[in-house]
Parts: C-alpha cells; sequence; structure tokens
C-alpha cells in the first residue's frame, strides 16, 4: 500500500503540482504518505534508514535555520524553509522505500510512463506555432524540458543496459517524443542536458558493457538528435547561439537576448549580496527580496543559478554543506558501482553519477535547491546505492552506513 501511495504521489508531483486545481490534490496525497511512512516504521519498528548524502542535507537545512536571523522578510524565510523540510521529508521516505531494487525500477517505470501522460496531454493542449513554446501540464517550458531530460536518462540507462533487443526497442520508444517535445520548449537547458548526460553515461561506463551495446546505443540516439536538430534549427539553435554571444562578445551588454542579460545581473546581484552575509546568508529565499536593493533594473524573483543562490541565501557554510551532499552522493555512486556483483545495478548507479554530474553543469542556470523534480533525481540515485543489494561480500569500500533508529538512537 505504503509504495503505490509513494508512485501515486510522484504521479501527481509532475502532473498535477504545477496546475491550481492539482497543486491541492497533490499536498494531499504528500501529506497522507507521510503520516502512513510514520505509522509503517512505528508498527514495524523498522530503523529509519538515513545515508550519508542526506545527512548533509539534514545539516543544510539546519545551518539555514540561522540565516533567518538575518532575513529582511521573516515569512518569506520560513515559507522557503518549510519547503525545504517538506521536501527533505519526500526524499527520505523515497530512499527508505526505494532501497529496495524492486521499487526503484518501478519507481523509474513510473517516472517514464507518468512523462508519456503528460507528453500526450502537452500534444493535446499545445498551439505548434513556431514563435510558442511548450510548457504542459508543468507551464514552464523550462521545467518541462528538464522532466523530459529526465525521462530521456532513464530511457537511454534501459537502452544501454538492455540485454535483448526487445528492451532495448520497448526504451527506445519513448525517446523519440521526448526529445520533439524538448525542442517544442526551446529551452537551452534542456537542449544541452541530454547530449552532456549521454557522453558522460557513456564514458563512465565504458568498461561495464559490451561495445557493440554502446555503439547501437550510440547510433541510435545520435540519429534521432540529428533529425530533431535538423528539424528545428531555425528555433532551437538560435538559442543556443545566444549562449554562445556571451562567451565570444566578452560583455553582456552586446547579447542581443534580453533573459541572457537578466540572468547574468542577477548573478552579480547575488555575489553582492552574499558579501553582505557572508558566513550563514541572508536566509532561505531571501534573494528575491535583496536583488532590487543591488540593481533596481532586476525583477524581484531568484537567481536562476542555484551556485550564487546557494551564497546569497545560505552563506559559504550552506554551500558547502550542500555540495558536500553531491560529493558524498557521488563517491558512493562511483565505487558502489565498480564493486557491484549486477551489471544493471552497477550501470544503473552509473547512470545516477552521470545525472548527477549533468545537474551541476546545469545549476548554471537552474536553481536546484527547492526543485521537486531534483529532489527525485537526488533521492532515487541514494537509493541506487542501498547496502546489501549486489555489493560483493568484503568489497564495499565505504564507512558504515549511517542509520537510526524511529526513537534517534545509532
Amino acid at each position: 500500500m505504503i509504495v503505490g501511495l509513494l508512485l501515486t504521489y510522484i504521479v501527481s508531483m509532475l502532473l498535477l503540482s504545477k496546475l491550481a486545481v492539482g497543486a491541492g490534490i497533490s499536498k494531499a496525497i504528500g501529506l497522507g504518505l507521510a503520516y502512513i511512512f510514520i505509522a509503517h516504521v512505528l508498527v514495524r519498528d523498522e530503523r529509519i534508514w538515513l545515508p550519508t548524502p542526506l545527512r548533509w542535507m539534514l545539516a543544510f537545512i539546519a545551518v539555514s535555520l540561522t540565516g533567518g536571523f538575518f532575513a529582511p522578510d521573516k515569512v518569506g524565510f520560513l515559507g522557503g524553509t518549510l519547503t525545504l523540510v517538506q521536501l527533505f521529508g519526500f526524499g527520505l521516505i523515497l530512499v527508505n522505500l526505494a532501497g529496495d531494487p524492486r521499487v526503484l525500477r518501478l519507481t523509474e517505470r513510473t517516472v517514464v510512463f507518468t512523462l508519456l501522460v503528460a507528453v500526450i496531454l502537452a500534444a493535446v493542449g499545445f498551439d505548434f506555432s513556431p514563435s510558442a513554446r511548450l510548457g504542459g501540464v508543468f507551464v514552464n517550458a523550462n521545467a518541462y524540458a528538464l522532466a523530459l531530460f529526465f525521462g530521456c536518462a532513464l530511457c537511454i540507462k534501459e537502452v544501454v543496459s538492455a540485454t535483448s533487443l526487445t528492451k532495448r526497442l520497448l526504451w527506445a520508444a519513448p525517446l523519440l517524443p521526448f526529445l520533439y517535445h524538448i525542442f517544442l520548449t526551446g529551452s537551452r537547458k534542456g537542449l544541452l542536458a541530454v547530449p552532456i548526460f549521454l557522453v558522460l553515461f557513456l564514458m563512465l561506463g565504458i568498461g561495464r558493457f559490451h561495445n557493440r551495446r554502446v555503439a547501437w546505443s550510440v547510433a541510435l540516439i545520435g540519429a534521432l538528435l540529428a533529425v530533431l536538430v535538423l528539424r528545428f534549427e531555425p528555433t532551437a539553435l538560435k538559442r543556443m547561439a545566444a549562449v554562445a554571444d556571451v562567451f565570444t562578445s566578452g560583455d553582456i551588454n552586446m547579447v542581443q537576448e534580453k533573459s541572457l542579460r537578466f540572468r547574468c545581473g542577477f548573478a552579480a546581484a547575488a555575489i553582492a549580496i552574499w558579501k553582505d552575509y557572508p558566513v550563514f546568508g541572508a536566509g532561505t529565499d531571501q534573494f528575491r527580496n535583496l536583488v532590487l536593493e543591488k540593481d533596481p533594473s532586476l525583477q524581484s524573483t531568484y537567481s536562476h543559478n542555484n551556485y550564487v543562490e546557494l551564497l546569497a541565501n545560505n552563506g559559504l557554510v550552506g554551500f558547502i554543506l550542500w555540495y558536500g551532499a553531491y560529493v558524498s552522493l557521488l563517491c558512493r555512486l562511483w565505487f558502489r558501482s565498480k564493486v557491484c556483483a549486477d551489471r544493471q545495478r552497477s550501470m544503473q548507479m552509473v547512470a545516477y553519477c552521470a545525472l548527477l554530474v549533468t545537474v551541476m553543469v546545469l545549476e548554471v542556470a537552474w536553481v536546484t535547491y527547492s526543485d521537486k523534480l531534483f529532489w527525485l533525481m537526488f533521492t532515487m540515485g541514494i537509493a541506487s546505492t542501498r547496502t546489501g543489494s549486489g555489493v560483493r561480500p568484503g568489497k564495499d569500500p565505504l564507512v558504515r552506513e549511517a542509520s537510526v533508529n524511529r526513537g534517534g538512537g545509532g
């Protein structure tokens, strides 16, 4: 029952949480999941698995509370902190349930199936005019593109690690509609994410599977990308060229696209805020309240860059703790993939390793710390490293798992 509720919540999170009508439904399902999980732990007297990456995240949330003393907008600070606590609770539930490899694979398939439904809904209600940008049920085009990128990553993983042609074709089938809709969004992050992930995944996993499988996968995915690039060159590649202008001109004022100029201005304002609050930051979600003090020509919103957003809101201490969680998870994924006796599970961990590195690249234009999709990706990656599921006896290179009793012991 509880696994079914977890999967239902993930479906509602992807399909409903951005819609005015569906947001309340998604929250209600999430609240029910939390209550049932607590009851599940109490009744069965089970231990809660608290792996090291989540401990780093917990420390980040605790330290971010310190910034509340300096926050100019206490209400906004409390709202941002509550969001972080809720996301952490969801992540904790997911890693404890999806630590079972069967549940994790079911979760991955649920994500892909849900995104296929999102593609169908977007196709039904979208005006395919050249000037339009597709957002679908995610409303925001960038959010939709990043969700589809996650679906592409899961499909690519399965295509590369599948043991039969039938399975490869089955998992390759969603790639075409996913890639097609990414191009319709016009999202630079989405356009960059898929090839970055593909290259990283194949590089990191080159010794884990047969060369013929790699060649077949690269040929298939490369052909799909080539067809889509040629089809959408007048619209999608123009946005990619605008990014290149930033580097070739050397002057942000020479860049024609307004959104890029704004993003560079946001980054400069965030650095200025960080200098005012260097240690613990101005407080969670406070950048939007301080940005106009630094540059009145900007907008009161987030910085569009996770690195400078964390520095401004949570200071150097929060920045170190947040990315300490990343380093911890990358080490777990990489080392455990090397000693895992199950080839498919090894490839699964390599895929999540490549996914996290891709996310770190995208974070120059994506604020992830309060993003539900990021927490879904991150905690699924943690779940794939659960001890005792495929690791060769005596070969675990990492320290003993961090576990706590429901009473706080251990």
